[in-house]
């Protein structure tokens, strides 16, 4: 045994909890909120910014937060792919973010043209936490969001949509920036 403590997915697995959550779950090592909030984010994704060929899916996951475990596992963008970028922001630099409820980025490349498309994603948790009574355990809230999964709009926004160029790309990814500068969506 490596001392990784063991999690049990039974109760959200017998209220019908689909199998791609339960893979990320898996991955997680126990389910929360902030990996729902992922499986949300994944399914928004597939939903409403299907793939063309050629194309293909980086998120830049900033703030940071469970979410990113679902969002890999879902859309099979790890970083090793380099298909998940994540930064940790400053409480400053959180402070001036101009998105409500920020969430990250998705960026949606074509790898021929060298073009694409970026979105900056919102979630929004007072509208997730609604569906449970306050001071419910984490793992028991879940019960009451399973049959929520299908329905990941009411949850997941669009903030803003913005085109790329190779640079504007490459500065999003970049370790030393901060996307929302580069996206345009920091308050002065």
């Amino acid at each position: 045994m490596s001392g990784r403590k063991t999690w049990t997915a039974w109760p959200c697995w017998a209220q019908g909890a689909p199998y791609d959550f339960l893979k990320a779950a898996e991955l997680h090592n126990h389910i929360c909120p902030g990996l729902t909030s992922g499986y949300l984010l994944a399914h928004f994704i597939l939903e409403h910014y299907p793939l063309a060929p050629e194309e293909r899916y980086t998120i830049v996951s900033s703030p940071v937060w469970c979410k990113e475990d679902a969002l890999q596992v879902i859309l099979d963008c790890t970083p090793g792919k380099k298909g998940l970028v994540v930064k940790s922001l400053s409480k400053a630099q959180k402070e001036k973010i101009s998105v409500p409820n920020p969430a990250g980025f998705l960026l949606i490349w074509n790898t021929k043209t060298k073009t694409g498309k970026g979105a900056a994603l919102s979630f929004d948790f007072k509208e997730f936490k609604a569906l449970y009574p306050e001071n419910t355990p984490k793992a028991a809230s879940l019960l009451s969001t399973i049959p929520h999964l299908k329905t990941p709009e009411r949850f997941v926004s669009v903030a803003r949509e913005f085109t790329l160029d190779e640079t504007r790309y490459k500065a999003m990814i970049q370790a030393s920036t901060n996307p929302y500068r580069v996206a345009g969506l920091m308050a002065k």
